[in-house]
């Protein structure tokens, strides 16, 4: 599915256009999928088959569980490693990060996600194109809300940007993305938590906002938002 064809699924066709018309170049999404893992171990694998194009980046969010809460030890793409921007603690024994790598291999590989102990994955992965491949993303916000049922950044962006982020909760329940955001994959779920991701054009104001609700009234929630870069 191309981008302009999920934009206008979301009832963002004029946005889509406005930006390519202004902008005349931009970030554009290949492929996305999300996983989950309900087995506890130290190793998960996943398919994962990347799109097409050039200047090219990957993205990974992923939410973890097991007892000695720490982010996973390591994440590959067919044998190459990632990079981790960000990570925080989302409620009890659990993490929840986000990952990159510029110019992965394209078509089908593994995504192997390591961890220092037992434990149980969900997250997205997705790879976008027109990236620039120097300086590929922004600087990250991280928001955490507890005993919550929504969660919202407002993050800076200009006209060429596409803004991504990766929500991800302790609890098992179902995130709803907020206006003009386009979801990448079903919430992804284990018997223990919760993970998902979406994007979006930037707004003409210079500040574009990505919010999150979910099924639950009260759940501890983390967010992890940020800009690709135009190449």
């Amino acid at each position: 599915m191309s981008p302009l064809t999920m934009f206008e699924k979301d009832a963002g066709q004029t946005r889509h256009l406005r930006h390519d018309y202004i902008y005349g170049r931009q970030v554009t999404l290949g492929a996305s999928m999300g996983f989950a893992d309900d087995t506890s171990q130290t190793t998960h694998t996943f398919s994962y088959t990347s799109g097409g194009g050039s200047n090219k980046l990957l993205l990974v969010v992923v939410d973890d569980q097991y007892t000695s809460a720490a982010d996973p030890t390591s994440i590959t793409y067919a044998g190459a490693a990632l990079t981790k921007l960000d990570g925080a603690s989302c409620g009890s024994n659990n993490r929840f990060s986000i990952w990159y790598k510029i110019n992965p291999a394209t078509g089908t590989n593994n995504l192997v996600i390591t961890t220092s102990s037992n434990s149980r994955v969900q997250g997205v992965v997705a790879d976008f194109c027109g990236v620039n491949q120097t300086t590929p993303l922004g600087v990250d916000t991280a928001t955490a809300a507890s005993s919550a049922s929504s969660i919202s950044t407002d993050i800076s962006s200009v006209g060429t940007d596409l803004i991504f982020d990766g929500v991800g909760s302790r609890t098992v329940l179902t995130f709803t993305a907020g206006a003009d955001q386009v979801a990448l994959a079903a919430t992804q779920s284990t018997s223990v938590c919760s993970a998902c991701a979406s994007i979006k054009l930037p707004s003409i104001t210079g500040t574009t906002t990505m919010a999150w609700s979910c099924s639950i009234s009260s759940a501890n929630l983390e967010q992890f938002t940020v800009a690709i870069k135009v190449a």
